[in-house]
């Protein structure tokens, strides 16, 4: 007895599966109505008259390549738009990346789009022709894309005398001038997708030898005229803060983090977009997961906090349960049991169930999921960075090696998640020691010896913890204070 999830989503009113991709270049054609945007994303956007650099970090599957396309999408559609070149693990070049690496790559794809922006305007190309930034244009037609040339630069050689001695700060800026005095409005480069090569990926080291000409070069990425927006994961920031690489200071950097509202918010556009019966409708025919569900459960705030700020985690919780309801029915306008929700969530939370409000009687509720509280609150930990003590009510506790290092770590993202596998290359930095034996095991290790340095030991009647698990991802420190108390100075 079973059904297709195709069938299925296509009698509950859906016009495509809203859970069939999970990866933003799959999803072009919906994610601008999807979109939820960050409360700091116009300062990635910036002004392309004033052009800033910005670093956006999270870990895979929390949004960053939504966030370059989304961004390129507005950057095109300005009026006049803005020159946006993706430097992505398609085209980015599989070496060792220098600067002039970047600049050839940067401007062999800035000067083609612009050749393609000329050749559609006759009175682009009257204009250009005769005016003062001409033979700088052909100059970098001859030098970067010279395959595309369709007419003779006698000046060639002058042109090359003249830049021999330029820097790619120089580079950038010509650029820059070429694209606005052909009627572009700056110049953005979007870097993106550099852990998703067979050399990068899971290799924090071999991520920061990518982009650390330019993130060592704070010059050009403040003084070029060009703004630079990476999309980095959130090991690659770890690995930056640990040993000092990069200039952070002088950059602009976000974290991009998905609390549960933000979450619900992002799987309600999905779910309405995709089942309105028009474009023109403001709403679809399923504006919430509950909606396909014939539980008073709130089903889509408990997804939220299970996936624990990851939308790929989330859309995949959703396939989960319809899969497992297609499995159990052969009726393709049955709603979602309480069997299916159980089946794929309790596993997942403990079998916590964050319920709607219900007329009376009722039975008392189990809370929301929150890490609980102490009863005392000078209970809450607080890590001194300057000491390195760890401070529990009046308890000084000393840390030292990996012990001390994985605290700071998980201080640093305290009330977050830290995935194991960025917190390995925090612990161990040295290859031969990555090669001795597991390094997830070794790293979960030197967390239960963290927790019980610091006394975090698990009762049977008490589920408060400083460093809770979070299933299939890593950890993270709750039931901390911000500041010292009076007692621990």
């Amino acid at each position: 007895m079973s059904i297709s999830i195709r069938e299925y989503m296509r009698e509950q009113g859906f016009n495509r599966n809203p859970f069939e991709t999970t990866t933003a270049e799959q999803e072009k054609d919906f994610l601008p109505a999807c979109f939820v945007r960050a409360p700091w994303f116009d300062d990635l956007v910036g002004n392309p008259q004033q052009p800033q650099s910005f670093l956006l970090f999270a870990p895979r599957g929390y949004g960053k390549t939504s966030h370059r396309i989304e961004l390129k999408r507005i950057l095109t559609q300005q009026s006049p738009p803005v020159l946006t070149l993706e430097l992505t693990d398609t085209n980015i070049p599989q070496t060792s990346m220098t600067l002039d690496v970047y600049r050839d790559t940067i401007c062999q794809m800035a000067i083609r789009q612009i050749q393609d922006s000329v050749r559609g305007s006759y009175d682009r190309q009257q204009w250009l022709q005769v005016s003062a930034i001409y033979p700088y244009f052909q100059g970098y037609q001859h030098r970067f894309a010279p395959m595309d040339v369709r007419e003779a630069f006698d000046r060639f050689d002058d042109f090359k005398q003249q830049t021999r001695s330029w820097g790619l700060l120089q580079w950038l800026r010509q650029l820059n001038e070429i694209a606005q005095a052909v009627g572009f409005n700056g110049v953005y480069v979007l870097i993106d997708g550099i852990d998703e090569s067979n050399h990068t990926v899971a290799n924090p080291e071999a991520m920061w030898n990518q982009v650390a000409p330019l993130l060592n070069a704070p010059n050009i990425l403040q003084e070029s005229g060009v703004a630079f927006k990476f999309f980095l994961p959130r090991a690659l920031g770890d690995y930056m803060r640990q040993w000092h690489k990069g200039r952070l200071d002088r950059l602009a950097t976000r974290q991009l983090i998905w609390e549960p509202p933000q979450l619900i918010e992002l799987l309600a556009n999905r779910l309405s977009v995709l089942s309105r019966r028009n474009e023109t409708d403001a709403l679809g025919r399923i504006n919430a997961f509950r909606d396909l569900c014939a539980v008073a459960d709130d089903v889509d705030k408990r997804m939220a906090y299970i996936a624990d700020g990851s939308p790929r985690e989330l859309f995949r919780l959703g396939e989960k349960i319809i899969q497992h309801h297609c499995d159990h029915t052969d009726d393709p306008h049955s709603l979602i049991s309480a069997t299916s929700i159980a089946a794929v969530l309790d596993s997942r939370d403990g079998g916590i169930v964050v319920r709607q409000p219900v007329p009376a009687p009722v039975v008392p509720t189990p809370p929301l999921p929150t890490p609980p509280a102490p009863a005392d609150t000078s209970e809450r930990l607080f890590f001194d960075t300057t000491t390195g003590y760890v401070w529990i009510g009046t308890r000084q506790i000393e840390l030292s090696g990996l012990l001390l290092t994985c605290m700071r770590h998980f201080w640093e993202h305290r009330g977050h998640l830290v995935e194991t596998e960025a917190l390995i290359p925090v612990l161990y930095t040295d290859e031969a020691q990555l090669r001795q034996a597991d390094p997830k095991e070794n790293t979960e290790k030197v967390v239960d010896r963290l927790r019980k340095a610091i006394g975090d030991v698990r009762q049977p009647t008490d589920d408060f913890r400083y460093i809770r698990t979070v299933r299939g991802h890593g950890f993270r420190l709750d039931n901390y204070r911000e500041q010292m108390l009076p007692t621990q100075c």
